[in-house]
């Protein structure tokens, strides 16, 4: 069982207590005042690890907070922010990380409602679930070159953040990372990126342009679902997947090609894309696997081609449709 060590101005455990060398975890501040400063040695220790990692057990209290609403974390020796670290601190403002932070963990930041900006430290790995979750106030995110995960719900409901750039090395963004995040109107995809899950940017009602790089070849789940603004899609000629609801309830989407890469086209892909009115899929090399369950209902469609040796195609993609259909 972890033993805390309850003596001074912080609360601490060791890392690992058969070698106190290791370093410790920083638990929580016992003093009524706080200067600022999160400390990166104790006792002669150097803190590896800030926060408990208990939702029961925070760091600091609303109180230190409002004492001083910036909080910088002094360099050296510390790796991770624990989850729950920092969470619903709603009167956070501003947030210094040393560089050698490696990973910032669940639902580390989660309602910090005044954080306004978060400039990523230069050894940044992951970005874990919920970590910036409800930060309504954030506006710029700077990521660094070594990050290569944004986890699920990650930036969901930061609905003032009006534009992220995917560093270079970032190569997974998780469901729900920035859904909600109504003000985002530009997202600049880097070249390394393989895998956005379902609902990265669902509800990100500003966006209106989205260009994916050649390594990203599927879109799985409804990952622009409700994207209103969202007017045109461009997909390289690789482009395999789009999936299920991926852009469904994009009102505004006029323009999209279809590459003859495409393989997959899920369920209700395109439903209630009023303003689509064709769609021509020019699948050239293996045939085109599947056209699913009303994938193109509630559209604005009065053209669509469909090359003949098709594999799969729902019938349910025209029991409510009139359009004009055309194969080849």
């Amino acid at each position: 069982m972890e033993q805390i060590i309850n003596k001074g101005e912080w609360s601490y455990s060791f890392i690992n207590p058969s070698n106190k060398s290791e370093g410790i975890r920083l638990i929580q501040l016992n003093n009524e005042e706080f200067n600022g400063i999160i400390p990166s040695q104790i006792d002669n220790y150097p803190v590896i690890v800030i926060g408990s990692g208990d939702e029961k057990t925070s760091l600091l209290k609303p109180s230190h907070i409002q004492q001083c609403n910036k909080v910088l974390i002094k360099e050296d020796s510390i790796k991770e922010i624990a989850a729950y670290c920092f969470k619903e601190l709603t009167d956070l403002k501003s947030i210094s990380f040393p560089n050698s932070i490696t990973a910032i963990r669940d639902l580390a930041f989660k309602g910090c409602t005044q954080l306004q900006k978060v400039v990523c430290p230069e050894n940044l790995e992951i970005i874990d679930a919920g970590a910036f979750w409800g930060c309504s106030q954030l506006e710029e995110v700077q990521l660094n070159s070594k990050l290569h995960t944004i986890e699920s719900w990650g930036f969901m409901e930061c609905n003032t953040l009006k534009e992220i750039v995917l560093n270079k090395e970032l190569q997974l963004i998780g469901k729900w990372a920035f859904q909600d995040c109504t003000s985002l109107k530009e997202v600049t995809f880097n070249e390394n990126l393989k895998i956005v899950l379902g609902a990265a940017f669902k509800n990100c009602t500003s966006l209106e342009f989205i260009q994916p790089n050649n390594r990203l070849k599927h879109f799985w789940g409804p990952v622009f679902q409700g994207c209103k603004n969202l007017k045109k899609v461009v997909l390289h000629d690789q482009f395999k997947t789009l999936g299920n609801s991926v852009f469904k309830d994009c009102n505004a989407l006029s323009e999209i090609n279809f590459p003859p890469s495409l393989l997959v086209i899920e369920e209700k892909a395109f439903e209630n894309c009023v303003h689509l009115k064709k769609a021509e899929l020019n699948r050239t090399e293996e045939p085109l696997t599947k056209v699913g369950e009303n994938s193109f209902e509630g559209s604005g469609l009065s053209l669509l081609i469909i090359p003949r040796n098709t594999r799969y195609i729902s019938e349910t993609n025209w029991n409510k449709l009139q359009h004009l259909v055309s194969t080849k």
